[in-house]
């Protein structure tokens, strides 16, 4: 996430009244303005625009927890990277559970660690600092030998500058002939500079899910990059999804479209659940998505070799990395993983074929044994996720929420576009750029002023309210920002507020650069 634009610490405060069921949520901020929201009323302005929150409820003990854990993540998606949140911790009515605290902060996004001073829990958004390119770690469970060469030389070929390769050998029997292990020496000689590769034979045969965990607890990379024995990496796969990690850090998990290849390598056709997301590069918000995947039982996000997320994202989960709301999963391991990635953040989807997904009819995953308990884990993950509040109709439109990835673009010049899209009456475009200015830089208050006006003009909602607070909370307040927000309160019937804000705000010199108001 790049910074843009001066700005002083900006605050802001949510308070959940009413029913401890069915609360009303209230952001309050920038001199007293407030937004006001039903608890099934998603907020889809773009996040990432305070410092600091603080979380307030007459009745948070006695909410519900999935509630409480809907307060959480709301509130960690509009803190920036590093912004902290605070909250009263105790047994009273008005306090969160402190024990639950513990492992519902994590969950939803924020670091494990969490500070106690007080009376009140600090909980702070995780502020990766990456290298220019950082390290991948493309971790290889290897069992048989079929297709692996195809599949290693696909790793070797990766053009990301800085890769481990680590294959971890459960073949069957031991494979006497020791194909793997050949394969594996007999490409050493095509590492490109900057790649290493490790070799791992397993002594028995300890099963698919313990060589998945072991070779994450070997991983050295910032970033994880599985590839399944006969699958295959585009190119430019780790390349493409570490670039959207290293820039974008709301983003946990990325995946792309998936090609289906047979045993042969030819080109299968589409089947339901590798149909593209979305025809276009795209941030979703994890809420919703994992609403879309879960209610349908379907793994529209891709097996392990289609994604790439951060070590730091899941090295905390219990009881193992293949677990969601400590309930280690029976099978589908990988849901359980994008399931915990979703909670804690965003996901970034890549219309690109990056991956190959390689059909057999001996699969397991064909097994009527299999296909039993995957139905049961399925009924499994969706109930703790209904559970977590991480499920829920009010997140089910993740298309029309989903903003474009921005690559390097000038965000001035972005800005420009929108709103020459704007004066031509293209309403939709003009947003579109928008969005795209505000995911790579969260605090450009230019950008923010227009797409809250764009918002009210379109329907004068309390999430075009909401936008104004934050392009004045969040940013630098110009003259345009405050008036914009000041008259909305006018329009919505709270004049006390808005002469408040009026009274809160020197702003700094607009320069004449207001926006479509």
């Amino acid at each position: 996430m790049r910074s843009h634009g001066r700005g002083t610490t900006a605050q802001l405060t949510l308070t959940a009244a009413g029913s401890p069921r069915y609360p009303e949520i209230v952001f309050a901020g920038c001199g007293g303005a407030t937004a006001r929201f039903t608890c099934d009323e998603p907020t889809t302005v773009p996040g990432q625009a305070v410092d600091s929150m603080t979380l307030e409820a007459s009745h948070l003990a006695r909410m519900p927890e999935a509630r409480r854990r809907q307060l959480l993540r709301e509130c960690r998606r509009l803190l920036k990277p590093g912004g902290r949140l605070w909250v009263e911790v105790g047994p009273r009515d008005d306090q969160y559970p402190r024990a639950e605290l513990h492992r519902a902060a994590w969950s939803c996004g924020f670091e494990a660690w969490v500070r106690f001073a007080a009376g009140r829990a600090a909980l702070s958004v995780p502020s990766p600092r990456p290298a220019e390119h950082p390290l991948v770690s493309i971790l290889i469970p290897a069992f048989k030998s079929t297709d692996f060469a195809a599949t290693l030389d696909s790793a070797l070929a990766q053009s990301w500058p800085r890769c481990e390769i680590i294959v971890a050998d459960d073949s069957a029997n031991g494979e006497a002939d020791n194909t793997i292990a050949d394969l594996v020496e007999s490409r050493r000689a095509n590492l490109r500079p900057g790649h290493g590769m490790r070799y791992i034979r397993h002594a028995a045969n300890v099963g698919g899910r313990r060589n998945y965990l072991g070779l994450f607890a070997e991983a050295r990379g910032a970033y994880i990059k599985f590839l399944n024995d006969d699958d295959i990496l585009a190119r430019d796969c780790v390349s493409r999804m570490a670039l959207v990690l290293r820039d974008h850090s709301q983003v946990t998990l990325v995946t792309s479209y998936r090609r289906l290849i047979d045993a042969a390598g030819a080109p299968l056709p589409d089947e339901a659940f590798n149909q593209p997301v979305l025809d276009r590069d795209a941030i979703i918000d994890g809420r919703g998505l994992a609403t879309f995947v879960l209610s349908r039982m379907t793994n529209f996000v891709g097996e392990p070799t289609t994604t790439m997320f951060r070590r730091a994202d899941m090295v905390d989960n219990e009881p193992h990395m293949m677990s969601y709301h400590r309930r280690s999963a029976r099978r589908n391991g990988d849901m359980s993983m994008w399931t915990t990635l979703m909670s804690r953040g965003d996901v970034a989807w890549l219309a690109a074929p990056l991956s190959s997904f390689r059909q057999h009819a001996d699969q397991v995953q064909r097994s009527e044994h299999f296909l039993a308990e995957a139905r049961q884990a399925w009924a499994e993950l969706v109930q703790d996720a209904r559970d977590t509040g991480l499920i829920a109709p009010l997140y089910v439109d993740f298309v029309k929420a989903a903003a474009p990835l921005n690559g390097h673009d000038d965000p001035e010049a972005l800005t420009d576009r929108a709103e020459a899209f704007y004066a031509a009456d293209d309403r939709i475009e003009s947003r579109r750029l928008l969005q795209m200015v505000l995911e790579g830089y969260p605090d450009h208050t230019r950008a923010r002023v227009d797409l809250a006006c764009i918002d009210w003009e379109a329907q004068q909602s309390e999430d075009a309210v909401l936008g104004a607070m934050l392009a004045v909370t969040g940013g630098s307040p110009t003259a345009t920002s405050v008036a914009n927000l000041r008259d909305m309160l006018v329009a919505v019937g709270r004049r006390d507020e808005a002469g408040a804000v009026t009274d809160a705000y020197t702003p700094v010199p607009a320069g004449s650069r207001g926006g479509p108001v």
